[in-house]
């Protein structure tokens, strides 16, 4: 249970940081793509895919290589090469 709640105010802040993007906003929308929750990762992921948020490719690069079934990361792959 008190998992879920933080998982619920984190995606509540992830839209919130999703209608002022400033540099703060994109340190923690990063950091927020190494959470444990994967619902949190995906809708991190999703946001930065929509946003095209400067320094995502690197980011999710390292996501990737980071991640130990680096098969299962296509999904990183494919947003960090998007244009």
């Amino acid at each position: 249970m008190h998992f879920y709640l933080i998982t619920l105010l984190l995606q509540n802040i992830l839209q919130m940081l999703n209608t002022q993007l400033t540099s703060e906003s994109r340190v923690l929308i990063f950091k927020l793509l190494h959470h444990p929750s994967d619902n949190i990762k995906k809708a991190t992921l999703q946001l930065v895919q929509h946003r095209n948020i400067t320094g995502a490719e690197d980011e999710l690069k390292q996501l990737a290589d980071l991640h130990p079934n680096r098969r299962s990361c296509r999904v990183s792959n494919a947003l960090a090469n998007a244009p």
